[in-house]
């Protein structure tokens, strides 16, 4: 929901979008394979958990997205783009009766959007014939820390120069 632009009732990824589809699918598919609770976080604040039952993936889980892509190779066989283009909007629209409900749930996932995670690669050397694993802070520092003893500066700035005149006629416009 974090990609759905409330103002333009668009969606900014579409693989966002085909992910509340699927969602959506599943919670049509009923039988309590998934469901959704409004609950209050440890912090207090409002929270949602969404719930899914491994046992019933294949009963209940497996025959619903089954149906439902099966219309949709059908409708793209057939080019019915009119169908396709409803079905789909059905599953991914936030409009109607559970537009209050989804546009609900959407300010509570944005207040809770935690700061995008880093992940910094370890690496080894050699140090007095002992392997010694490097490790450095998730973080810009830890990252540029560990770039920069990845690729020391004797000549890296040289060669990458040399490979950018080398390759300067691919890219003359």
């Amino acid at each position: 929901l974090e990609y759905y632009s409330p103002e333009t009732q668009a969606w900014k990824q579409a693989h966002m979008q085909g992910r509340h589809a699927i969602l959506r699918v599943l919670l049509e598919a009923g039988d309590g394979l998934v469901t959704l609770e409004r609950t209050v976080g440890e912090d207090g604040e409002p929270d949602y958990a969404v719930h899914l039952d491994r046992t019933k993936l294949a009963s209940v889980g497996k025959p619903a997205i089954g149906t439902f892509l099966q219309k949709i190779q059908v409708y793209k066989a057939t080019a019915d783009v009119k169908a396709a283009s409803s079905l789909y909007d059905c599953y991914t629209g936030l409009s109607g009766d559970e537009q209050a409900f989804w546009l609900t749930m959407r300010d509570v996932v944005i207040s809770r959007k935690k700061p995008r995670q880093i992940f910094v690669q370890s690496h080894t050397a050699v140090q007095d014939g002992e392997v010694v694993l490097h490790d450095y802070e998730a973080s810009m520092t830890g990252m540029i820390g560990s770039w920069v003893a990845r690729f020391p500066q004797d000549g890296c700035a040289e060669e990458l120069l040399r490979l950018a005149t080398t390759d300067k006629h691919h890219w003359t416009y």
